[in-house]
């Protein structure tokens, strides 16, 4: 008798090392553009100076959008910083002052900070909200493709249902058991309750609330109205992936194979 020997994958110890040096290189990226953003903004504000002496920060409220934009909350902090100093240094009278005491330099600069959080504020915003708009694509991207896949499956039939007991997706499986077609699906003539008994109904619901608080539930016995009215008796069990409850059924009639039953 011959043993196979699976050779263990080498772990890649400088995975995480690799994961820091991106994270790094990607914040100094941030930092690098709020800088070129800020030089730029004051090269072409001095080249125009003669064009731009009223209103002298207004390219550098560009520089301040275009760092926070690209890197968020702390390069734009940092361009708002410097466009601010270069601002009160060069571009307001009395030229190059050391310390702020004039009343209408102060207004100005005051202004011209309030205006440029308020740009921070607004893209720090977005990008908070393009985050989770992502992430909730990816999960939503990740559960249709596990439905997917399970509706596919010639042994395992699943329903899915809303929260008002309509079942909005079954595959063959499924409605072979209960003996509805696929046009009684689309009809939105199957309902949980109508194919639950009264007294099952209460079983199910406190399985779910047993598995929403402890994480896992018993398997207890059911019994699912068919089509004709006849019951088939069934072993129901739950199980919870992310926020969707799975319950696996198993029908107890005669030697077939499991059913699932989600529900959202």
């Amino acid at each position: 008798m011959t043993h196979k020997v699976r050779a263990s994958k080498p772990k890649d110890i400088f995975a995480s090392s690799t994961n820091k040096g991106a994270i790094i290189r990607e914040q100094l990226l941030h930092y690098t553009i709020a800088l070129l953003s800020v030089a730029l903004g004051l090269g072409v504000t001095l080249l125009l100076r003669p064009y731009l002496s009223a209103t002298p920060s207004a390219l550098f409220f560009a520089a301040v959008m275009v760092s926070a934009w690209y890197g968020g909350f702390a390069p734009g902090l940092l361009a708002t910083v410097l466009s601010t100093s270069i601002v009160n240094y060069l571009f307001l009278q009395p030229l190059y002052p050391l310390y702020i005491t004039h009343r209408d330099i102060l207004v100005r600069l005051t202004v011209f900070m309030m205006t440029a959080g308020l740009i921070i504020w607004l893209n720090e915003s977005r990008r908070t909200a393009q985050r989770k708009a992502e992430a909730n694509l990816k999960s939503l991207r990740q559960s249709e493709s596990r439905f997917g896949r399970l509706v596919e499956s010639n042994i395992i039939g699943i329903i899915m249902a809303d929260v008002n007991g309509s079942i909005i997706e079954a595959n063959d499986a499924f409605l072979q058991m209960v003996n509805y077609t696929r046009e009684d699906l689309r009809s939105g003539r199957i309902r949980l309750g109508e194919i639950t008994p009264p007294q099952g109904i209460g079983v199910s619901e406190r399985s779910i609330q047993e598995l929403r608080i402890a994480g896992s539930c018993k398997p207890f016995e059911q019994e699912y109205i068919r089509k004709d009215g006849s019951l088939i008796p069934a072993l129901l069990g739950f199980v919870k992936q992310e926020e969707t409850i799975i319950g696996f059924v198993l029908d107890l009639s005669e030697d077939k194979p499991r059913y699932a039953i989600a529900t959202r």
